[in-house]
């Protein structure tokens, strides 16, 4: 999965109330993953400022100096929430656990505030904003400025692999286990691609199922006195 089918993912989760691979959150794996990538993407903002700047400041020093302070808030928000980031990182390195599945959602999202304060929207100041205004003036200034592609995840979903664990293992069970815990405990049905075998036992059948038991179990307890009702008969 590359950056596009991750903020499309994150995107149409949060529509849902759910963000994240793991219990709701993002983990150490995937804000390493993300840290990587904005670093590179401020690395590059930085070299086409420095390509452009003293071209720039002669030609439209109001433009350049009004770029030059948002630039300097982009950085230090940036810096900010990478310092806490990098803690989250190394703490995560320390653990037992892998770093697929320790959550680390408020380092993740304190990345994604400072570059872009309002999320999925280009406000003036963002990291969004000040990459497109310098390929504006870069175009006025008869030059150009490259950015290229950053580094893409490779962090493991970990809520995909349990998923697909689970799947495997409830796939294995009898289907008549399945129906019985869709009927009885149906809190209990996992969300895996297995769910529809898991349909609860029809109310008719329970009926019958009812019925049966009743009659079987009023034959068992009434037979010892039916049969001690009958052999006093004769025996008078």
């Amino acid at each position: 999965m590359d950056w596009k089918e991750h903020f499309q993912r994150v995107s149409k989760e949060s529509e849902e109330s759910v963000f994240g691979t793991v219990l709701g959150s993002h983990t150490v794996a995937e804000l390493s993953d993300l840290v990587d990538a904005k670093d590179h993407d401020m690395k590059e903002l930085s070299d086409a400022i420095s390509h452009l700047s003293s071209v720039w400041l002669k030609s439209d020093p109001s433009a350049y100096n009004d770029f030059h302070q948002d630039y300097i808030s982009l950085q230090s928000r940036y810096n900010a929430a990478r310092s806490k980031a990098s803690l989250a990182i190394a703490g995560g390195k320390a653990a037992w656990a892998p770093n697929s599945v320790i959550p680390v959602e408020s380092e993740y999202q304190g990345i994604l505030s400072a570059l872009s304060p309002v999320v999925n929207t280009r406000t003036k100041g963002s990291l969004a904003d000040l990459t497109a205004r310098l390929q504006v003036v870069a175009n006025k200034l008869g030059t150009s400025v490259q950015f290229t592609a950053p580094p893409q995840p490779t962090a493991t979903d970990a809520d995909l692999l349990g998923y697909k664990k689970t799947d495997s293992i409830t796939r294995a069970m009898p289907n008549w286990v399945k129906r019985a815990v869709g009927t009885v405990v149906p809190e209990w049905v996992p969300d895996t691609a297995d769910k529809p075998k898991y349909d609860p036992v029809p109310n008719y059948v329970l009926y019958i199922v009812g019925a049966v038991a009743v009659l079987v179990i009023g034959s068992v307890a009434l037979g010892p006195t039916v049969g001690t009702a009958y052999l006093t008969r004769r025996s008078s």
